[in-house]
């Protein structure tokens, strides 16, 4: 088992939650950004499940550079083709609506108000993607250095513990060294 692999297997699940939850959060921002280069004029289901089919698939990605590290590979190219055959039924099935001719104010209105909710859901689902990830990185980085110290600890009691003998006794020599089976001790 390499290194990494079993490196993810030893991450606690509330911390891998939270980190998925912020690729999801992270990539699900690109749905209403492309909200905001159709002009808002997306009908609020398509975009509704676009923001949850981005965030999804980013999560499928993450998942699978987690579970086959460098054979990633055979399951992402299966996901983007997933992705961009799902994408594009969705975009058939929920088409951009027509652009007006003349914009009146109850239509310049209606825009306005939507390519604002996009913008600030857009910022708002990247600080929170953001946030998952620095709580990841920080809870993670105190459990590393606990456990480093807890280690370091037990490489000095077990130095005292178990000191190298070296002694002469007559014309005989005794040397004798403990070496920890594990990597406690491993300096």
């Amino acid at each position: 088992m390499s290194l990494a692999k079993s490196y993810w297997r030893t991450i606690p699940p509330r911390a891998l939650v939270v980190f998925l939850l912020g690729v999801f959060f992270l990539f699900s921002a690109i749905g209403f950004t492309n909200d905001l280069m159709e002009m808002g004029r997306q009908p609020t289901l398509r975009l509704i499940l676009s923001v949850v089919s981005y965030g999804v698939f980013a999560i499928c990605y993450a998942a699978a550079g987690f579970i086959l590290q460098r054979q990633s590979w055979k399951a992402i190219v299966p996901i983007f083709v997933v992705e961009m055959v799902a994408m594009g039924l969705l975009a058939r099935v929920g088409p951009a609506l027509p652009q007006a001719v003349e914009i009146g104010a109850a239509e310049l209105a209606r825009m306005h108000d939507r390519l604002l909710l996009s913008g600030l859901v857009s910022i708002l689902a990247m600080m929170l993607g953001y946030g998952c990830f620095v709580f990841v990185s920080i809870t993670e980085g105190r459990r590393y250095f606990r456990v480093h110290a807890e280690m370091e600890l037990a490489t000095e009691i077990h130095h005292v513990l178990v000191p190298a003998i070296a002694a002469r006794i007559g014309d005989f020599e005794f040397y004798g060294r403990s070496l920890p089976s594990s990597e406690v001790g491993a300096t």
